[in-house]
């Protein structure tokens, strides 16, 4: 917006900013370069009314609207990832009786680990009493999710805390969290069928 004085004619303001405590800095444009910076302005709002295919004036409601539908856009997208999961713990999972316990693992390709921990939280209840034990392989990286029934935390005294660091050295890594979830990772890919053995092994001598 422009501006009018007196002393200096036109000016507009480019930016303020504090400098002090109940002092304020103002940049300002006078003069010529002032209406260059409003006329740059307003082609840029001349631009954004192209695109919008809207009005000058209806742009702030344009953009409100596109940034409603994005929103939904994404909780689409994050329906639709949640179904792919669903889908993977189908085909991925796998289920082994041990003892009175259920040893649920899987492997997985480029997941987040907040998507393991969501499918370890599922598992334990689907399949409880239950140990969960989820592998994220992303290029040579490990990630790991380990999820204990709290009646197994409880009952038999495993922490997930301290399993998943004995697991975490057998590919190459570590790991902690709570006794009832934790998380880890490794660089030793192809030892992750060690570290599935060493956690049936824990089991069967409960």
């Amino acid at each position: 917006m422009l501006y009018y004085s007196l002393n200096i004619g036109f000016f507009k303001i480019i930016s303020e900013s504090s400098v002090g405590a109940g002092v304020r800095r103002i940049l300002a444009k006078a003069g010529m370069p002032a209406v260059k910076e409003a006329q740059k302005n307003y082609e840029i709002l001349q631009q954004a009314s192209n695109l919008l295919t809207a009005q000058i004036e209806e742009i702030p409601q344009k953009i409100e609207k596109l940034q409603n539908l994005i929103k939904e856009k994404e909780k689409e997208i994050q329906k639709l990832k949640q179904e792919l999961l669903r889908s993977q713990l189908q085909s991925k999972i796998n289920v082994e009786k041990i003892g009175e316990i259920n040893l649920v693992w899987g492997i997985f390709e480029n997941l987040s680990m907040e998507e393991l921990r969501n499918m370890a939280d599922v598992l334990r209840q689907r399949y409880k009493p239950a140990v969960v034990y989820l592998i994220n392989r992303n290029n040579k990286k490990i990630q790991t999710v380990l999820g204990i029934s709290k009646e197994i935390a409880e009952k038999e005294k495993q922490n997930a805390n301290i399993l998943i660091k004995e697991l975490g050295k057998e590919i190459g890594g570590g790991g902690g969290g709570r006794i009832d979830l934790a998380q880890g990772g490794g660089s030793k890919p192809e030892k992750i069928s060690q570290a599935i053995k060493l956690l049936r092994e824990k089991l069967k001598s409960l």
